[in-house]
């Protein structure tokens, strides 16, 4: 399946930052699990003003409170934490599905992405928006999103959503893998020998320990917070970059597990 990402013009694709922060506390996948981050980050993380906090996207869909959690976010930036929040594949439909409803094209016999979106999990999202259209979501978080990077590297680790393509000379060239791959074979020269982490696909929890342990080329720390029914699933982690520490908070919310797998229509 190809589908083509809106990519935001600014900030640039890709981030940098002055400064060492003390610790780099990076979290991934959270859909709408809006309880657990804030036990996460509250009771167990409790950041400090010289801590960065890296979030690898789909902050929405599925879980009950993504407006919960897209709130949080935006407080904790104006409340002057350091903080990065990457695109998701998920917020990457979502900017489609209102840009599509805002300036609707014709359609013969094919499924709006829209009504593809709430049956993978965008009728959560609406749901905690209070509406019944994309198109009624306040603009300022439309905003907000647009401006949300593909990538975040230090000198160690370059962190994603979803992957890279290392299939061709330049990884950082393919912004679409950034946001939908899986099961790239890792090339570490190609991104100066440094760690990729990244998100979007749920391993269950001794995978993304074996990973850290064992030194491997790339994370992927993703639990499936939303997935409480699944073995090895069911939390939401926070990897620290420089000690390498692992923090697991599991599940406090109170939804059930929602299905998994809807195709979205390709792009054209």
């Amino acid at each position: 399946m190809s589908i083509k990402p809106l990519i935001p013009s600014s900030p640039p694709v890709g981030v940098s930052l002055s400064g060492h922060p003390t610790r780099t506390w990076v979290i991934p996948d959270i859909h709408g699990c809006y309880e657990t981050l804030l036990r996460l980050i509250e009771d167990s993380i409790r950041p400090s003003s010289n801590d960065l906090l890296v979030f690898l996207g789909d902050y929405i869909d599925r879980g009950a409170q993504s407006k919960g959690v897209l709130d949080y976010l935006r407080q904790l930036e104006r409340q002057g934490q350091a903080i990065i929040s990457l695109l998701g594949n998920h917020e990457d439909v979502l900017l489609r599905c209102y840009d599509e409803a805002h300036n609707p094209q014709p359609m013969v016999g094919m499924m709006r992405l829209e009504d593809s979106w709430q049956r993978y999990g965008g009728d959560a999202t609406l749901r905690s928006f209070g509406v019944r259209k994309v198109g009624d979501i306040p603009a300022d978080y439309i905003e907000w999103l647009r401006q949300r990077p593909l990538y975040y590297s230090t000198n160690d680790y370059v962190m994603v959503h979803a992957g890279m393509n290392f299939l061709i000379n330049d990884p950082f060239s393919d912004q679409t893998a950034m946001l939908w791959a899986k099961n790239y074979p890792i090339e570490p020269h190609k991104i100066g020998y440094r760690t990729l982490i990244y998100g979007h696909r749920p391993y269950n929890l001794a995978q993304i320990q074996s990973q850290i342990t064992q030194n491997s080329p790339s994370i992927g720390l993703d639990n499936g917070c939303i997935y409480s029914n699944e073995y090895g699933k069911g939390h939401l982690l926070a990897f620290e970059l420089h000690s390498r520490r692992l923090l697991v908070q599991p599940s406090v919310e109170q939804t059930s597990t929602p299905k998994r797998k809807v195709s979205l229509p390709a792009a054209s």
